[in-house]
């Protein structure tokens, strides 16, 4: 009976871990920084149910377990944690499991946090954001996806931390102007507001007049945003990556308002990163935009039905361009006797261009050196009307 149940025992545990590592949380943990990566269902199952009353648990009572290396509790966290001063925590997708009391525990064992990225925890709410204010060194705050945020978490931030902030990213959360609209930032370099359905034309003077540093600004997917956006944000001086991707209220007259040298030749001057893409831009504005932006690096246009051949005109110029992205659009092997003569492209994706479909494959072999996207599946064009 012994040997039998001895037998036994190995393989049914191994059928368990087996189980187990279909739901168990990956993480990864560096000097100083500790990243948890939480299953993506916690409701099914009774599985699932554990690791959330285990995910609790642990965070209640930090100083006692070892930070998630698997979905058993280790006995060597406290040594483990003992050995670093923990600066980064990154924590996504705890559905239904991260509440504000959690985070009061995180920053009352960590207080020398500086970069906090909680993502996709829809049970949080402003208390989160006045627990976070006690973190006296905090620079960098990822709070996307956390949809239940609104304006009133970030308005009670003081104003010392916020001075602090070089990265604020609220994308996908229920902020507005209001709540964005903080004061002089002057460490502020990175700002991501995608998807926020609030914003208004109304935000881009602002960040010119009090994010004087801010050099990404990510804005795609924001409904509301009109051509007023672009003449706004085109007076900053230092920007470098701007993304308005899927921004349905931009039409070709902001963007060639915009892609004017004469006009904003500063900002056009500095981009290194650009990404238009499911927006109304046209030919004109693109032949602007390559006479202008000599030093740009990166380039997205998928899905801008409005761009062939005519529009890539000036893309030669482009010298310093890496990675070029039109997919879905009209362009043929024009534009592709224009790449060859761009010496530093690394990436293209032309996903969708049905006319290079008879001259791709040649186009790579000549080109063996740059990774080259093709594929011609059928999707559907942007519903923006022409």
């Amino acid at each position: 009976m012994a040997s039998s149940s001895g037998k036994s025992t190995p393989s049914s545990k191994d059928g368990k871990d087996k189980k187990s590592k279909k739901t168990r949380p990956k993480s990864k943990e560096v000097e100083g920084v500790i990243e948890v990566a939480a299953p993506v269902e916690l409701e099914d199952g009774p599985i699932s149910r554990l690791s959330e009353l285990e995910l609790s648990y642990i965070l209640r009572f930090l100083d006692h377990f070892q930070m998630f290396r698997s979905m058993r509790v280790s006995r060597n966290w406290s040594a483990a944690v003992r050995s670093v001063s923990l600066e980064s925590l990154v924590l996504r997708t705890f559905y239904g499991c991260l509440e504000d009391e959690h985070v009061n525990s995180l920053v009352t064992r960590f207080p020398q946090l500086h970069t906090v990225c909680i993502h996709a925890c829809p049970r949080l709410t402003e208390k989160s954001v006045k627990h976070l204010a006690k973190l006296s060194g905090l620079t960098s705050l990822d709070l996307s996806n956390c949809r239940n945020l609104s304006d009133g978490a970030l308005i009670k931030l003081p104003v010392a931390n916020v001075q602090k902030l070089t990265s604020i990213k609220v994308a996908h959360c229920g902020f507005s102007d209001r709540g964005l609209k903080l004061g002089v930032l002057p460490r502020l370099t990175s700002l991501d507001l995608s998807g926020c359905d609030s914003i208004s034309d109304r935000l881009a003077p602002h960040l010119v007049q009090y994010s004087p540093n801010l050099l990404s600004l990510h804005a795609a997917g924001c409904p509301t945003l009109t051509n007023d956006f672009l003449t706004g944000i085109a007076k900053h001086t230092t920007l470098t990556d701007l993304n308005v991707k899927a921004c349905q209220g931009l039409d070709h007259n902001g963007f060639l308002s915009f892609c004017d040298a004469t006009a904003n030749p500063i900002i056009l001057k500095g981009l290194r990163k650009i990404d238009f893409s499911t927006t109304l831009i046209n030919n004109s504005a693109l032949t602007r935009l390559a006479e202008a932006c000599l030093e740009l690096e990166e380039l997205a246009l998928a899905f801008c039905h409005r761009i062939d051949d005519d529009g890539t005109q000036n893309l030669e110029k482009l010298q310093k361009l890496k990675y070029l992205n039109m997919s879905y659009t009209g362009i043929s092997i024009g534009t592709l006797d224009r790449i060859e003569q761009i010496n530093t492209i690394e990436t293209l994706v032309f996903a969708g261009c049905k006319a290079l479909k008879k001259v791709i494959n040649n186009f790579i072999k000549k080109h063996a050196q740059i990774h080259v996207v093709y594929k011609t599946r059928t999707v559907p064009l942007p519903t923006a009307q022409s």
